[in-house]
């Protein structure tokens, strides 16, 4: 027997390394970056980053919701999309709604 197809809400925390100090330009990369993955950005933030002067570091909080059987396969997906995106994942949270 198949498992149904559930709803489930997806929130993660993504940080993006903008080149430049335009915290503007930085944000408006960020939200645009983010918006290929599918989800809304709840917050967005840009700090400079200490390692490298020339970059910001744009720090975001994304939520949405997806389809699937089981928490897994949502959080494999994203992972994989960051990986192709080159963002860097540092929370993610998955439940049913």
């Amino acid at each position: 027997m198949s498992k149904e197809l559930k709803i489930y809400t997806a929130s993660l925390d993504i940080e993006i390394f903008f080149k430049g100090n335009s915290q503007r330009e930085a944000l408006t990369y960020g939200a645009k970056n983010a918006k290929k993955l599918g989800f809304e950005v709840t917050n967005i933030s840009a700090r400079e980053d200490y390692d490298n002067s020339s970059q910001l570091i744009i720090e975001m909080t994304l939520e949405g919701s997806k389809s699937a059987k089981g928490t897994g396969s949502i959080i494999d997906s994203i992972l994989l999309d960051c990986k192709k995106l080159k963002l860097e994942v540092t929370r993610i949270n998955c439940y049913e709604e």
